[in-house]
């Protein structure tokens, strides 16, 4: 059956490769828990909120749109001390005509742990479930067809295991920390792995497949270079996951300029900062990346410019994304602060 045969060449592709699309986001580095449950709480602050919005392929149809929400914060915080990170967060991803949705809920918990005044180490760990769902009222079959046309009042005679189906979902990570000294906003090195989808289930929603999601392997950093007597900082960043066969790269750098900078002694001054960034994804996309840092709220705003074989059906458009950040800074500022701001 034709029409079978192309939503299950979707779901085949989505379920073998599902790292690529599946809660893809251009801005890796403003999705900790995401990428890295070791992530949780990992940063000079209190609370961390975010908001994510990806529509991608939208010139091609109704292709792939990406929400998420991530709370996140430290716990038992004392200075020259370890503390606890815990995370909660929910992304919800949705694709094509059909309504194929992959809702993804988890909550981490990490260790931060002291080795040094200017290094940590941290372990996580992170569960949750994975529901993937699909609209079968927006499905058309060929045993719907009378003669005279479509009619949906007849039976489809396609078997599905259930328009929902809900599995388990867990994942470990570790993260290593240099910081150059106390103060908030020098030099910073950060690069962890984390291993996803430790539990193998099948997660389809077609009888069909038997096809269990593969162990996803993520390799990640991100590093904050000042240069000396200006108010510029670059901060290279990268981005590896592996799973199966398939693979995703990211590369590339920001560069932000700090307008004002917060007093380290009073509340009277606040940081203001831009950031402009370029990365690219493989040979398949660039993107461009600007931000507004205000005190404790941030936004960032990339565009993907789509450079791979499928440039041609979307005129060479790729994926807008936006993300809503707000840091509660730490009245402790030398705690712990291992990730460039946007």
């Amino acid at each position: 059956m034709i029409m079978k045969r192309i939503v299950l060449v979707i779901m085949s592709v989505y379920s073998l490769a599902s790292f690529a699309q599946d809660m893809h986001f251009a801005q890796f580095y403003n999705t900790p828990l995401a990428i890295n449950p070791s992530l949780a709480g990992g940063y000079d602050g209190t609370f961390r909120g975010i908001l994510n919005y990806r529509d991608q392929w939208k010139s091609a149809g109704n292709a792939y749109k990406t929400y998420g929400l991530s709370l996140d914060g430290g716990m038992l915080r004392k200075v020259d001390k370890g503390f606890l990170g815990v995370g909660a967060a929910i992304y919800n991803d949705k694709q094509g005509d059909i309504g194929l949705s992959r809702m993804n809920a988890k909550l981490s918990l990490a260790y931060h742990v002291q080795m040094s005044r200017q290094q940590f180490f941290t372990v996580g760990m992170s569960g949750g479930v994975l529901q993937t769902s699909i609209n079968r009222s927006n499905l058309i079959w060929d045993d719907q067809y009378d003669g005279n046309g479509y009619n949906p009042n007849l039976p489809s005679n396609e078997a599905l295991i259930q328009p929902n189906n809900v599995s388990s979902d867990f994942s470990l990570g570790f993260n290593y920390v240099y910081k150059e000294n106390e103060y908030a906003g020098n030099k910073k090195i950060l690069f962890g792995g984390a291993v996803h989808n430790l539990v193998k289930v099948n997660d389809a929603v077609l009888s069909d497949m038997k096809k269990k999601r593969s162990l996803r392997y993520v390799l990640h950093t991100q590093m904050s270079f000042p240069i000396d007597g200006t108010n510029l900082t670059i901060q290279p960043s990268g981005f590896v996951a592996l799973q199966g066969t398939s693979q995703e790269v990211f590369l590339g750098s920001n560069v932000r300029y700090e307008l004002r900078q917060a007093s380290k002694f009073t509340e009277f001054a606040t940081t203001q900062a831009i950031t402009f960034g370029v990365f690219a994804r493989e040979l398949k996309s660039i993107v461009a990346f600007a931000g507004l840092q205000m005190d404790k709220f941030n936004i960032g705003l990339s565009y993907d410019i789509n450079i791979s074989g499928y440039a041609v059906a979307t005129n060479g458009k790729g994926g807008f994304e936006i993300t809503l950040k707000y840091l509660n800074l730490s009245k402790f500022k030398n705690v712990y602060t291992p990730a460039p701001r946007l």
